[in-house]
C-alpha cells in the first residue's frame, strides 16, 4: 500500500505517494529540507494507490513484461545459477511505487514475463529504460491491460458519431 502525503507549507498544499517501504526515506529527505521549504505540517494518510478517477476512487493501472534475455543475462545466471532475480526486480519496483505480482521464465517467443501495477505508463517506461540500461536483456515489451467494457463503450458512442467520407 501507498501512504499520501500533504505537505502544507506557507498555505501552499502538496500532494505525493509513498510507498510503505520508502515512507520513512521520503519523511527524511523532507525532514532535511524543511529549512528551505518552511515546512510547518506533515499529515500522512493511508491510501491504497494514485490514480484519481472522476468519481474520487483510486486505482493502478497493470501492466505485462514481455522480454529476451541477451548472452549476457545468460552468463551471469551461469555464474551464480541460484540467484532469484525477482527479488531485485521486486525491490526495483517497490522503490518507484509500483507493486510487484509476479516473474517467471517461460518457453517461446518470450523468455521472461512479469505483471505488475503501476501508477502511470511513464513509471513503467522509466523500469523498462533502467533494466535495459543494464545490459541483460535483448527486448522488453510492454503491454498496458485496459477495461474492454469502457472501450466497447466508447466504441459504441463513436460509431454512432462517425459518417463515411463523401456522406
Amino acid at each position: 500500500p501507498l501512504k499520501r502525503v500533504f505537505l502544507l507549507e506557507k498555505g501552499i498544499s502538496k500532494r505525493g505517494w509513498v510507498s510503505q517501504p520508502n515512507w520513512l526515506k521520503c519523511l527524511h529527505r523532507l525532514a532535511m529540507s524543511a529549512p528551505y521549504f518552511s515546512i510547518q505540517f506533515l499529515i500522512i494518510l493511508w491510501g491504497p494507490c494514485c490514480k484519481h478517477t472522476d468519481s474520487g476512487s483510486i486505482h493502478m493501472t497493470k501492466y505485462f513484461l514481455l522480454g529476451r534475455i541477451n548472452q549476457e543475462y545468460v552468463s551471469g545466471m551461469l555464474k551464480d545459477p541460484d540467484q532469484d532475480r525477482s527479488v531485485v526486480m521486486k525491490k526495483m519496483l517497490e522503490s518507484m511505487d509500483m507493486t510487484f505480482h509476479s516473474m517467471d521464465f517461460t518457453r517461446g517467443i518470450y523468455d521472461v514475463v512479469g505483471i505488475c501495477e503501476a501508477p502511470d505508463f511513464e513509471t513503467v517506461l522509466a523500469l523498462k529504460t533502467a533494466v535495459m540500461r543494464g545490459g541483460a536483456m535483448a527486448t522488453l515489451d510492454i503491454l498496458e491491460a485496459f477495461n474492454f467494457n469502457a472501450y466497447a463503450n466508447k466504441a459504441v458512442a463513436a460509431v454512432g458519431d462517425y459518417t463515411k467520407p463523401g456522406e
